[in-house]
C-alpha cells in the first residue's frame, strides 16, 4: 500500500512543481510584448497593451495560488481514495479530472480580473 501513497501523492507534488515554476516565470518575467507564443493569450489579453501587462503579473499569482490549492486537493484526493483501496491505475484519472475543474476555475477568475481592470482602465469615446 506504500508505493500507492508515494505514487498518489507523488504525482500531486510534481503537478505543484510543474505549476508553480510555471506561476513563478509568468509573474517574475511577464511577456513584455503582446505576443501568440508566450504568456496568458486571449483576446480580452491581447486587445492592448496595458491590459497584456496587467494579465501577464495577475496570470501569475492566479497559477501560483492554485498550485498550492492543487497540491492540497490532490494530496486529499489520493490519500482519500488509497483509504478506500481504490488502486492506483483508477486515482490517476480522478487526479486528472481534479486538474481539469481546477484550470477552469482558474482561466474563469483570470478573465473576470482582466474584464474588472479592462472596464475601470478603457476610456468612453
Amino acid at each position: 500500500m506504500s508505493i500507492e501513497i508515494f505514487l498518489g501523492t507523488g504525482i500531486a507534488v510534481l503537478v505543484f512543481v510543474i505549476f508553480l515554476i510555471a506561476g513563478l516565470i509568468s509573474y517574475c518575467f511577464p511577456s513584455k510584448n503582446i505576443n501568440s507564443y508566450y504568456g496568458y493569450r486571449t483576446p480580452r489579453s491581447q486587445k492592448n497593451q496595458t491590459n497584456w501587462d496587467f494579465a501577464q503579473k495577475m496570470s501569475g499569482k492566479v497559477v501560483i495560488v492554485f498550485a498550492f490549492i492543487q497540491l492540497i486537493l490532490l494530496s486529499l484526493l489520493s490519500l482519500i481514495l488509497i483509504h478506500f483501496q481504490i488502486a492506483i491505475d483508477s486515482i490517476i484519472p480522478f487526479q486528472m479530472i481534479l486538474m481539469v475543474m481546477l484550470a477552469i476555475v482558474m482561466l474563469i477568475i483570470c478573465e473576470r480580473k482582466l474584464e474588472n481592470f479592462d472596464k475601470v482602465n478603457t476610456i468612453p469615446l
